[in-house]
């Protein structure tokens, strides 16, 4: 069973995608909430935490 894409169809679905797209494209805002990174531990840890952990804390403040 094929479905044809009439041109009603098309206006229908572009009119749509038209009304929605603001509700979809928000800006992001910025929450006061905790960012936890599960990690293996040991060496692997201190090496994450200096080379990604502690820049990323520094520069975000998180």
């Amino acid at each position: 069973m094929t479905a044809r894409m009439s041109r009603r169809r098309a206006l229908a679905l572009g009119a749509g995608a038209l009304l929605g797209a603001p509700a979809i494209m928000c800006s992001a805002r910025a929450q006061g909430r905790t960012v936890y990174v599960n990690s293996y531990g040991g060496v692997w840890e201190s090496s994450w935490r200096k080379a990604f952990f502690e820049p990323f804390t520094a520069q975000t403040g998180i």
